[in-house]
């Protein structure tokens, strides 16, 4: 067994000495000094370094909310920097031996990969195809979608890659994406893989229909996708058993919740928090999935649900949780950047934080092991909130009336 080792706070920050552009990034480089040192008064000294006296006057208890919230992002990072000896987060592998592979017989399987353009969900479409899995590539941009497909193509030689429009921060967009799909016994799904998502948004920012983006995109769009897309998903199978499987990408962060805000899932009534309302989102994709797994076992269609952590991974989301200069030389040296970003920072490959996803999609060995959180292609550990059933059970309802999906989705 791999001995882990925790990695000290690395002591970077920037010499601000020279004015740079915006009170944001001034405090953005002063946060991430390391976890433990960082404190009002340096915020402060940056934002006087950096602006006017009077700026900095009317800035200070604004910033001051920036710098804890910062905070709590940069102290998850690193407490998830434990390292085995070989540098990363003890990264299992997806290419189990009883993987599910198309051999070129039959129905070929199906993925829809939600936010498949970039980062753990491009990495999963390709794997996907890799397999011989025919994947739709489900994105906000179809203009970046289609420039991930050519590059999937162009690796794998996949002839089954296409690209469908999808807003999770717009319920039209859902449900213009579920309608166009056709008839579910010509188009099955046989892996639904929800992995879209944005990471502690500030300031609060709001979905088309109203929602707290972070709620509204991780958690609402995708559960009424998951909803609608019912029928086509049932139709799937996997290793020959009936029914598809459906995979949601939560994370770690979901500790960072102690429940869900069912009296103000919005942040509404209180300040905004934007690592709160990431952790409740990320602990939101749990409790769906447990209580989608409950209704699909006890109707007997064979459908089986998961979440996981993909672990800190290098991707765009990764910018809230790592020093802007280390970021910014990803452009400029490549090799030194990954050393920092695998090594210093424990960051995974978007393939390595892809793995559990594919695993638990394509696996013969999880299907008993339905409704579970993963981690590192194995059993995860999820706080007391996320094993709350009826909690889980009162989420889908809340969620039920804030989407308008079908009243007895998935229900026996």
């Amino acid at each position: 067994m791999a001995s882990y080792t925790p990695i000290a706070a690395p002591a970077i920050i920037p010499k601000l000495y020279v004015p740079v552009k915006g009170l944001s990034r001034a405090l953005r480089k002063c946060t991430y000094r390391t976890a433990k040192g960082v404190n009002r008064a340096s915020v402060i000294r940056a934002v006087d370094r950096t602006s006017s006296p009077s700026a900095a006057r009317d800035t200070r208890d604004e910033l001051e909310i920036h710098r804890r919230e910062l905070l709590a992002g940069t102290a998850l990072g690193l407490c998830l920097t434990a390292l085995p000896e070989n540098g990363l987060l003890g990264v299992g592998s997806a290419l189990a031996e009883d993987a599910v592979f198309w051999d070129g017989v039959g129905r070929r399987p199906h993925a829809v990969i939600t936010g498949a353009n970039t980062g753990i969900g491009k990495a999963a479409a390709e794997e996907m195809a890799r397999r011989g899995w025919a994947v739709t590539l489900a994105c906000r941009s179809p203009a970046k979608a289609e420039a991930a497909a050519k590059e999937i193509i162009a690796v794998t030689g996949s002839d089954a890659i296409d690209c469908r429009t999808l807003d999770l921060a717009s319920l039209r967009s859902v449900h213009d994406f579920a309608s166009s799909w056709g008839v579910a016994e010509e188009r099955p799904v046989d892996a639904l893989i929800n992995n879209a998502g944005v990471m502690a948004v500030y300031p609060q920012e709001f979905t088309q229909d109203g929602f707290e983006l972070t709620l509204g995109v991780n958690h609402l769009g995708h559960f009424l996708l998951t909803c609608l897309m019912e029928d086509a998903v049932k139709a799937g199978s996997v290793n020959g058993s009936a029914g598809g499987r459906i995979v949601t990408t939560s994370s770690a962060a979901h500790q960072l919740a102690s429940g869900i805000a069912f009296d103000d899932l919005f942040y509404e009534k209180r300040d905004y928090k934007r690592w709160g309302a990431y952790g409740q989102s990320k602990l939101a994709n749990i409790l769906m999935m447990r209580e989608l797994d409950r209704r699909c076992q006890e109707a007997g269609c064979g459908v089986t649900a998961y979440s996981f952590h993909p672990g800190v991974v290098d991707t765009e989301l990764i910018r809230y949780l790592v020093p802007q200069d280390v970021m910014d030389d990803k452009k400029k040296n490549k090799e030194r950047s990954e050393f920092a970003a695998r090594k210093i920072f424990g960051l995974k490959s978007p393939e390595d934080g892809a793995s559990t996803g594919v695993y638990l999609a394509t696996s013969r060995e999880v299907a008993a092991l339905h409704s579970e959180y993963f981690d590192n292609c194995k059993l995860g550990a999820c706080n007391k909130a996320g094993r709350d059933m009826d909690a889980a059970a009162r989420l889908w309802e809340a969620s039920v009336n804030l989407t308008g999906a079908p009243k007895y989705a998935w229900a026996a």
